[in-house]
């Protein structure tokens, strides 16, 4: 397993200096539409690798990963 994954997203991953294993990978965006650019990418790039992904839910939007069903998904009620 490398200790570097890529993002989906080769700018991404040079401005980042790529992903490290332990890394969280965390968005505060204004829309939707805005986060879909980040978070298609790097879903399809885990899946194309057969790594897990694990999805945490923390809004009252509908999920926006339902389906990918590779993904470990939990919707959080706070």
């Amino acid at each position: 397993m490398s200790t570097f994954d890529e993002s989906g997203l080769p700018g991404l991953d040079s401005m980042l200096d790529s992903i490290r294993m332990g890394d969280n990978v965390v968005w505060q965006v204004s829309s939707m539409d805005d986060y879909m650019h980040f978070v298609t990418p790097l879903c399809n790039q885990l899946y194309e690798e057969g790594k897990e992904l694990l999805y945490m839910h923390f809004s009252g939007h509908p999920a926006l990963l339902h389906t990918l069903q590779q993904a470990y998904q939990y919707p959080v009620d706070i």
